[in-house]
């Protein structure tokens, strides 16, 4: 099967990926992914051989993941100019390519992605005549399309059952953040339904402030990104609101267990099924959580976990306030805890 994907939507484009991935191969080890490759580069990925280890009735299928191909893309002028007429060489690399890529998605996935595929364009025209090729362009949703976000939405709830909200909230959330936000309004579902068990439209403004995203800046505190996490926090103290809301408490301790027990699991050598059916959230998700900490040690979620205890007891005591605690979070031990 051979899918071009492009569009301005990386929310949906995701999505959309996962669900061609897992569909079609169960081990994520079989996903080759390569980035802005050249010919040559292409070519011997996809005409990569067998590894010695492979058994002959192996029957696991292959997925191809080729992102932002420069002959799928529309040049700019500058580029065009650059570039030298094509030689006889040239057609010939690209007609062997063309081949290779024809026999690859017979028998596996072959997925070229980018922002833009120029369907004009003579490579592009060839790839959509082979046999099982599919274009599928996504975009993000216009101010005008509340319809068709909701109605997307709500395709992505069914797969979730923990997300229990009523459509009239979710719609009131669509015109609030902006059919544009479609990834950040799904994330808030997910992370909010981990701690509640039905989420309103007061509640998810309540976590969620379009001139910040307290998502992110979980995020980016567990990765050690700290002018990220300093930016972040100066924004929720610009909001009077928050300034004694305790769930920030609760959504960063949710968020350092997830990522302390996928850390735990993989180390005991579950795979992704098996973390997603431990954790009780999709496999799509887990992939993409041990993306984000693969560069985490456990130590340092260990280290802030134990830290965020300790000023959540000073908070409730009275010893310390919510935003000073959030900005020693930021700075580790050794550091000066020099309040922002």
């Amino acid at each position: 099967m051979l899918i071009l994907l492009s569009g301005d939507d990386e929310f949906k484009k995701q999505i959309q990926l996962d669900e061609l991935i897992y569909g079609y191969c169960s081990d994520l080890n079989q996903l080759k992914t390569i980035e802005d490759p050249s010919f040559s580069e292409l070519i011997n990925f996809l005409n990569r051989p067998q590894s010695l280890f492979s058994f002959n009735n192996e029957t696991t299928k292959k997925a191809y993941l080729i992102k932002n191909f420069y002959l799928l893309r529309p040049k700019d002028k500058e580029e065009d100019n650059e570039q030298p007429a094509k030689s006889k060489d040239d057609e010939k690399l690209i007609e062997f390519c063309l081949n290779i890529i024809k026999n690859t998605q017979q028998e596996s996935l072959v997925i070229f992605t980018s922002n833009s595929i120029k369907g004009t364009l003579k490579f592009v025209k060839e790839l959509k005549k082979i046999d099982n090729c599919k274009h599928l362009e996504l975009n993000k949703f216009k101010n005008w399309d509340l319809e068709p976000c909701l109605i997307y939405l709500k395709k992505l709830i069914k797969k979730c059952p923990e997300i229990k909200i009523p459509d009239k909230d979710l719609g009131q959330f669509i015109k609030y953040l902006g059919t544009e936000n479609l990834g950040e309004i799904f994330q808030t579902l997910e992370t909010l339904s981990q701690s509640f068990d039905k989420i309103d439209f007061n509640l998810l403004k309540k976590y969620s402030q379009p001139k910040y995203d307290l998502f992110n800046f979980a995020e980016v505190l567990v990765s050690g990104k700290k002018a990220e996490a300093i930016q972040e926090l100066r924004k929720i103290k610009a909001d009077p609101e928050q300034k004694n809301n305790l769930g920030i408490i609760g959504l960063l301790h949710n968020q350092l267990n997830l990522y302390q027990s996928i850390k735990l699991l993989e180390i005991d050598k579950f795979n992704n099924d098996q973390i997603a059916e431990k954790l009780g959230i999709k496999s799509g998700r887990v992939y993409h959580l041990k993306l984000n900490s693969k560069n985490i040690k456990l130590t340092r979620l260990e280290k802030l976990s134990e830290q965020l205890f300790r000023y959540e007891k000073k908070i409730k005591t009275g010893e310390l306030k919510l935003l000073e605690a959030l900005s020693l979070l930021i700075h580790s031990e050794e550091d000066q805890p020099a309040l922002i």
